[in-house]
This record gives C-alpha cells, structure tokens and sequence, in this order.
C-alpha cells in the first residue's frame, strides 16, 4: 500500500535498462517518472510550466518524456548534495526562491553551474553502470 501510495505521488521508480544514456547514477540515488512533482515544482517556483526534474531528498522525478542528460544529471545531483548538507535545506530553497525567484535562487545557481561544468562525479559513493548489456 505505502509504495502504491509513493508511486501515485513521485511516480514510478525508473529501473537502470530504461535510460541507456546515462552511464552511471551514485546507487543512494532513487530515479523516478511522474507528473505530479514536476508540476507542482514548476507552478510553485513560479517557472510556469513544469519543472523537467525535482530533486526531493535522494529522489530524483523526472517529468514524463524528458531526457536525463548528463547536463540534467548533474543539476539534479547538485540538489541532491544540498539536501543531503543541511537538513533545514527545504525551507533555505523555499526561503531564496521567495527574496530571489527562481532563476537567482543561489541553490539553484549553484545547481546550474554543475549543470553546465558537466560535474556529476560524486566521488564519495559507488555508481552503478547503466549500460544495457544486451
């Protein structure tokens, strides 16, 4: 019943197969598939549209029909970092989305430049290959 309930939430978990393009992903690190989280991001961060991803935790939900690249990867990793560095982290990103907006969010300018620095090494954990072997 939980994982039902997590499911129609976050949307289904992506299973590694699924997405060939992405060569690894830190194993502490869950990757689903929705529209509800996306959508609530986007309209709540005032982007007006969904979001393409939302990072909640060590949960990565990626809108339906959007390609994770590395670019992506690495932006949602950096939210992953933030979150696991300070446990008052939701509240700080509400908090600077409200006095910056999106766009000059700090959080989210950091995310950004790891975004286009290509920077998704995370060197404190394993990754796990998401190479299809067949």
């Amino acid at each position: 019943m939980i994982e039902w309930i997590r499911g129609a939430i976050l949307g289904a978990q992506v299973v590694p197969s699924a997405t060939p393009a992405i060569d690894a992903l830190p194993k502490r690190v869950v990757l689903r598939r929705g529209r509800l989280v996306p959508w609530l991001g986007g309209r709540l961060s005032g982007m007006g549209a969904p979001a393409a991803a939302v990072t909640i935790g060590r949960t990565i939900i990626l809108r339906p029909g959007v390609d994770l690249t590395p670019g992506l990867l690495a932006h949602e990793l950096a939210h992953v970092r933030q979150w696991e560095s300070d446990l008052l982290f939701p509240i700080r990103y509400s908090w600077a989305t409200f006095r910056h907006g999106y766009r000059d969010n700090p959080y989210e300018v950091e995310a950004r430049e790891a975004e286009v620095s290509g920077a998704t090494a995370d060197s404190d954990q394993e990754a796990i290959e998401w190479n299809d072997p067949s």
